[in-house]
């Protein structure tokens, strides 16, 4: 039975080849359209969740006005982790992640250079 249907299928298919054609493409782009959004989904979903207590876990940024339009950038002023911290007794730690390649760090005589690899 199962034999037959196919037989009669594949039948209709090569009779109808543009129309089956069509079908196949767009059904072929459809299925991969969905899995590249589900995929995407899945991973902006998962950003961060490595993390102890990842719910709990801020970023601050930075709302200021260049040349006449607002920006908003992911830096913040030195102090802003101290004066956060003091002000609201909510915040258990705070930290600043500095970009760049280089750090000249100093102390007393001894001077060393520091890579530093986050972005």
């Amino acid at each position: 039975m199962v034999q037959r249907n196919l037989l009669i299928a594949l039948r209709n298919f090569y009779r109808q080849r543009l129309f089956t054609s069509i079908s196949l493409i767009g059904l072929s782009i459809g299925l991969s359209a969905f899995i590249l959004i589900t995929s995407y989904i899945k991973f902006e979903l998962s950003y961060d969740k490595h993390i102890i207590n990842y719910k709990n876990v801020y970023r601050l940024y930075t709302i200021g006005i260049l040349d006449g339009n607002e920006v908003s950038f992911a830096k913040t002023p030195g102090p802003a982790c101290s004066f956060l911290k003091s002000n609201y007794s909510q915040i258990e730690n705070a930290t600043r992640v500095v970009p760049g390649d280089k750090l000249l760090m100093s102390a007393n005589v001894k001077t060393s250079l520091r890579m530093n690899y986050s972005s």
